[in-house]
């Protein structure tokens, strides 16, 4: 989806910790933040990191996706956790997670 000739339009925001945190040998990380930094330079994808300097921000409180289709489409949310994933179709809950969003993307 990302990389066909219509691409769709990708922004993730992460949190520093993930990027210091070692997973794998040295060299699988070199890979994975290479391809990140490949992504970022694409038109169509926003890699935003969010610095261990701001403190807590929304996103202490889990992550969590808003999809935006085709405008007959409403937006919806979906959110990972230990209990498993749920979808938000409810206009205030999608709301809530919109408003995460923008404060998150403030910072």
């Amino acid at each position: 989806m990302l990389h066909r000739p219509d691409p769709l339009q990708y922004h993730v925001i992460l949190d520093e910790t993930i990027l210091e945190r070692q997973v794998g040998t040295p060299a699988m990380m070199r890979g994975q933040l290479s391809r990140l930094i490949d992504a970022a330079d694409t038109e169509h994808i926003t890699i935003q990191v969010l610095p261990q300097s701001g403190g807590a921000t929304p996103a202490a409180e889990g992550s969590f996706s808003v999809l935006t289709l085709p405008e007959l489409i409403e937006d919806f949310g979906y959110a990972e956790g230990p209990g498993g994933a749920v979808y938000f179709e409810d206009r205030a809950r999608v709301r809530a997670l919109l408003e995460r969003w923008g404060i998150l993307t403030g910072l």
